[in-house]
């Protein structure tokens, strides 16, 4: 299912599988854990009760976007939402033996769908947000390392606002 565009300051998180480019050296292990990835972040969006903080998300590759869509997407609510998602992708796929790399960040996004015929499809994500939450993965500096989310108030289970709209869970903010 397509996602409508969006373009705001909300929550985002970037999430990847810890490890796939090791993973890849053994094709049924990588594709037992894409399978396991796709399907526990479809089956979390799609079955999330109706509220004003929904979270939706696209994956791609070996990772995943996160967002609130959300008037008020500011709100310790939306967080907590966020939060919520990314602790129940995380538990299923630690069931599957997949760990995962998660970093939230606040700020500035955009989503579009730009292109789409059979065979192509090209959807631009961007906003200081998506940035934010990417680079901290890329750089080795995620900001919820593993057994580390909670769904808590920000102030509160160890979640703090840093400098640039970053959030720290479970550790001290850059």
């Amino acid at each position: 299912m397509p996602l409508d565009d969006y373009e705001g300051t909300t929550f985002v998180s970037f999430t990847d599988i810890s490890g796939f480019k090791e993973m890849m050296r053994d094709r049924k292990e990588a594709a037992l854990a894409l399978d396991a990835f796709y399907q526990a972040g479809y089956d979390i969006l799609q079955n999330q009760t109706a509220n004003d903080h929904r979270v939706e998300g696209l994956f791609v590759s070996d990772g995943g976007v996160l967002f609130i869509r959300a008037a008020n997407a500011e709100s310790p609510d939306a967080l907590n939402a966020l939060l919520r998602v990314i602790e129940d992708l995380s538990r299923r796929l630690l069931m599957a033996k997949v760990m995962l790399t998660t970093s939230v960040a606040y700020g500035q996004f955009s989503y579009r769908q730009r292109l789409e015929f059979p065979g192509i499809e090209k959807n631009p994500v961007y906003g200081y947000a998506y940035l934010d939450a990417y680079l901290d993965n890329s750089i080795g500096h995620p900001k919820i390392q593993p057994g580390q989310c909670s769904s808590g108030l920000p102030g509160a289970s160890g979640a703090t606002r840093s400098h640039g709209g970053r959030w720290a869970i479970g550790a001290q903010a850059r």
